[in-house]
């Protein structure tokens, strides 16, 4: 979490609360928040080695609603987006109306948002896809090669426990074959980390496709995978480029066609 990006919706329904409960170690974190709120509590201590994150996700989501009901409002604070591969977030959602329990979610700055600024992207141009790594290979999902695209949760690709990478390598392998279907083998991607400090840059790593399973070994695997296109779409209706060419005040085609 980056605190420089808490927006100052966020930083108000923190205040209002009387129990901040978060996932999050990056430096700083926990001291900003408790100066926000007396009472903050950690759970990443949820993840347990070797245990099934969905368990520990089902733990996260127990403490929040337990929370709530012994003294309101309480805040659940996530790292980036709270509804973007936040599990707990679903679950709180989910469960707290059966307990008479009202939810207001707020949305916050996610790696999506750091990763069109880090590489300077606008889906504006090409449009996007964005996918997670796991069910794209689970399910064998088509990709469009003209258009950019996004891969999350590339670091813990067919692994359903905390912290074991032991499959990782050959999980990637799988991966790697998967794209290979769609780009060639010496397309280069990019593995970025966004800044989590407000003080350090973002951590790009550039490498072409056939070494996706070998980095594994190479550097501290993590982060989001962003495949570029391999080529430009070309405009297949030329009748509606020239009626809007005509039709436009300006003159001359969008520089987007």
């Amino acid at each position: 979490m980056n605190i420089k990006q808490i927006t100052l919706e966020v930083r108000d329904a923190i205040q209002c609360s009387q129990h901040v409960f978060f996932v999050d170690n990056g430096f700083g974190v926990e001291e900003y928040l408790q100066s926000l709120c007396p009472q903050t509590t950690n759970l990443s201590t949820c993840y347990k080695y070797g245990e099934s994150r969905r368990i520990a996700y089902n733990e996260m989501a127990s403490l929040v609603l337990a929370g709530a009901l012994e003294k309101q409002p309480v805040c659940f604070a996530a790292y980036g987006h709270p509804s973007i591969f936040v599990y707990p977030t679903f679950l709180i959602k989910n469960i707290a109306p059966l307990l008479g329990l009202n939810v207001k979610i707020y949305p916050g700055i996610s790696a999506f948002d750091t990763a069109l600024v880090d590489l300077g992207l606008d889906p504006g141009f090409h449009g996007f896809q964005m996918y997670d790594a796991t069910d794209l290979v689970a399910r064998k999902r088509p990709l469009q090669n003209d258009v950019p695209c996004l891969l999350w949760q590339v670091d813990v690709t067919g692994i359903v426990e905390y912290s074991d990478r032991s499959d990782l390598v050959y999980n990637l392998q799988r991966l790697e074959a998967h794209l290979s279907k769609f780009y060639p083998m010496n397309h280069p991607i990019t593995l970025i980390h966004s800044s989590s400090f407000p003080l350090l840059d973002a951590i790009k790593h550039t490498f072409p496709l056939n070494e996706l399973a070998a980095s594994a070994r190479s550097f501290n695997w993590g982060g989001t995978l962003y495949i570029p296109p391999a080529e430009i779409a070309k405009v297949k209706d030329e009748k509606f480029v020239d009626l809007m060419h005509r039709k436009s005040k300006k003159g001359g085609y969008d520089d987007r066609l």
